[in-house]
């Protein structure tokens, strides 16, 4: 059984970036998405030497301000993309505008095609957005994070299959070991998202996710002790 672990929100914050770079060099995880949206991320990419063809995007709608001008992407007592749950006036024409700018900002950051595409807060699955995701998959040759999306119409995206995300935050090495031995017979390639850090006063100013996150780390590299499946990336997937 082949596995897939990536770590959301490369670029988040300096700590996050820098907890994830280690955890792909040293073999522990496999892949990242970036968050072209995050001020952070330009200076992230002193995190990302030794990554190259690990490195995805994590399309936004749900944190940080829009690359483009689409005024219903906006809060607009903030300035910034609505929080969890977006609401239902959200044009999908003007997601797709911005999750472009979104993929062009980061290729050209990284000086080659991403990895592969995914979301913040999983909104390619919502239905109003996931024909746009895999429209833009398809027309950058990308594959996806698949899971709850279904990509029947789309026959030429790839896509991990299926994708375990529960444990992220609150479960343990053994817990997620449990997990992958219960799935019998996967599609393809099993996506874990994890979402490691380290913890600072950056991270608590934009995630509720905080010390977890260091806790997740560490249980990562006990599950890299432990893990009998062989650990690919977004290059394996077909």
């Amino acid at each position: 059984m082949k596995v897939l672990i990536n770590a959301d929100d490369f670029g988040m914050t300096l700590g996050v970036s820098r907890a994830i770079s280690e955890l792909i060099l040293e073999g522990t995880i496999s892949t990242t998405s970036a968050m072209a949206c995050s001020k952070d991320l330009e200076s992230s990419l002193r995190y990302s030497e030794g990554l190259e063809g690990k490195i995805g995007v994590h399309l936004q709608i749900s944190a940080d301000a829009p690359l483009s001008n689409g005024k219903t992407l906006v809060d607009p007592t903030t300035g910034e993309f609505y929080k969890k749950p977006v609401p239902s006036g959200v044009s999908s024409e003007e997601v797709r505008t911005e999750w472009e700018l979104q993929i062009e900002k980061v290729s050209n950051l990284l000086g080659h095609k991403p990895s592969h595409l995914d979301t913040h807060h999983d909104y390619h699955c919502d239905p109003r957005f996931s024909e746009v995701f895999l429209e833009l998959a398809e027309q950058h040759d990308l594959p996806v994070r698949g899971g709850a999306i279904q990509t029947d119409s789309s026959p030429k995206v790839r896509s991990t299959n299926p994708v375990v995300r529960g444990w992220s935050s609150v479960g343990t090495a053994e817990t997620l070991l449990k997990e992958l031995a219960s799935i019998q017979n996967p599609v393809g390639i099993i996506e874990v998202i994890s979402h490691p850090a380290y913890c600072d006063d950056d991270l608590r100013a934009k995630s509720s996710w905080t010390d977890v996150r260091e806790k997740e780390m560490a249980e990562l590299r006990r599950f890299a002790k432990i893990n009998p499946y062989r650990l690919v990336d977004y290059s394996s997937v077909t």
